[in-house]
Order: C-alpha cells, then structure tokens, then sequence
C-alpha cells in the first residue's frame, strides 16, 4: 500500500511541536491505520490512559481525523476509531 501525501501536509507534519509521547502515538496510528485508545495501548504496551492523554492532545492540535465508531479487536467494546490526519493512504 502506498501513501500519497502532498508536500504542505508533509511540512506541517514536520512542524509540529510533538512530544516523545504524542510522536509514538502519532506513529502508531500510522502504523495500525484506523485505531481506538485500546489498540493503540496494546501495540504500544501503554496503559490506556497514557495513550487516552496523549489521543486528547493530538486531537486539540488537529492531527487526528474522527472516522467512527466500532467494536476493538483488542477489548470487543465499540470505541472511537481516529486516524492521522496527514497520511491519507490509497489503494494505488
């Protein structure tokens, strides 16, 4: 799968200001694709609510896109799934 990015959204991705924390958050969402709080703890091996403060700032810096809500395969409770808001994966 290739990521098609245009290059403002590159740059801005590069200014933000991310803490350690935010910035493996960040790229665990990449990595996973469309997450909730629990999965994101699981990859991480993060208690939920460290990944659940660093998910609320980068949601407050517009970096998280909101994409619905379903059950987790990681707590099969339906959650909130975000995704990074400047990787916008294709098919092509």
């Amino acid at each position: 799968m290739k990521t098609k990015v245009a290059q403002t959204s590159i740059d801005a991705y590069h200014q933000l200001n991310l803490t350690d924390q935010q910035q493996e958050v960040l790229t665990a969402i990449k990595v996973l694709g469309e997450s909730c709080i629990a999965d994101v703890a699981a990859y991480l091996g993060w208690e939920k609510s460290t990944v659940g403060g660093r998910m609320n700032e980068l949601k407050k810096a517009d970096t998280l896109t909101f994409v619905g809500k379903r059950k987790s395969e990681t707590t099969g409770i339906t959650s909130e799934f975000w995704r990074a808001k400047f990787f916008k994966e294709t098919l092509f």
